[in-house]
């Protein structure tokens, strides 16, 4: 495994403990998302490896390509939930939001945190 490689590991497995913007911000993003495929590719191969395990006596052609791939499907799902997909959306408020919504006024408040509280449409001239 290249040093790049092991030190996007690091990196990565950091990054779910708050060093993800440091990261980003110190790399260019095209290295950091390439290098992050590489790992991503390297844990699905390695995770996939040990749920496989030995092949079971007698087992057919068919049988072990259905296993293999059903492992890999697994691994896939497991190490991209773990690094790239983000959490499920919240059930109990839609993704889009209008006024009329009853938490229109708690999305307002949530996008005006983060925007640093610029005034709102009441506070225009």
């Amino acid at each position: 495994m290249g040093l790049a490689v092991m030190a996007a590991a690091d990196i990565v497995s950091g990054a779910r403990s708050g060093l993800l913007g440091a990261i980003i911000s110190a790399w260019p993003a095209v290295a950091f998302f390439a290098v992050l495929g590489q790992v991503i590719a390297q844990r699905i191969d390695e995770l996939a490896g040990h749920l496989a395990g030995d092949d079971p006596p007698g087992e057919g052609y068919l049988a072990k390509v259905a296993r293999l791939s059903a492992v890999r499907d697994h691994a896939q799902e497991r190490v991209l939930g773990e690094y790239l997909l983000l959490p499920p959306p919240d059930e109990d408020r839609p993704v889009v939001v209008d006024r009329g919504h009853p938490s229109w006024a708690e999305v307002d408040a949530e996008q005006r945190e983060r925007l640093g509280d610029p005034p709102g449409e009441e506070g225009r001239s």
